[in-house]
């Protein structure tokens, strides 16, 4: 469990830390292909949100049937009536169906949230050699107009000044 936790918190980090570096860095048409991305997975997210709170009831009577099935599968004792012991807790049951129920909802949002990182990085590797080719003129030209000598030229400008 701890595992999960852990992933969860890195893949939730990865997505914050490329929509934030992709809003510093785009230009126009890659934000608007940007956009286009983030427009699409919120829309499913959206749609898997309001599935998820209409058929609510209707998947955890799916899991609920499917944990009882399980259940009487699984043990093949053959007891007389008279001292069989019944084993089944309703109330077990609609909790044990209500987590998985929820654990696969949000399943599927990080799963959902995962392509969307990977969709974003995809977007930003291929327009990395044109971010490159935008900031290849400004290093030339700083590093053309530093016009300071020897040991002068390897400290700051601020730290190399006196009055």
């Amino acid at each position: 469990m701890a595992g999960s936790i852990a992933d969860e918190l890195k893949n939730t980090f990865a997505l914050a830390t490329l929509r934030r570096e992709s809003a510093n860095i785009l230009n126009a048409d890659e934000w608007k292909e940007y956009q286009k991305i983030t427009d699409g997975f919120a829309d499913q997210k959206r749609f898997e949100q309001r599935a998820f709170e209409l058929e609510y009831k209707t998947r955890v009577e799916i899991a609920r049937k499917r944990l009882i099935n399980q259940a009487a599968q699984g043990h093949k004792e053959f007891q007389p009536l008279w001292a069989r012991h019944d084993r089944f807790d309703r109330d077990a049951i609609d909790r044990q169906a209500h987590r998985h129920v929820q654990h696969q909802f949000k399943k599927l949002i990080q799963h959902y949230e995962a392509l969307e990182a990977r969709d974003i990085q995809s977007l930003m590797d291929r327009c990395e050699h044109s971010r490159k080719q935008r900031e290849k003129p400004k290093k030339d030209f700083n590093h053309a107009a530093d016009r300071r000598r020897g040991p002068e030229r390897r400290q700051s400008r601020s730290r190399g000044l006196t009055r």
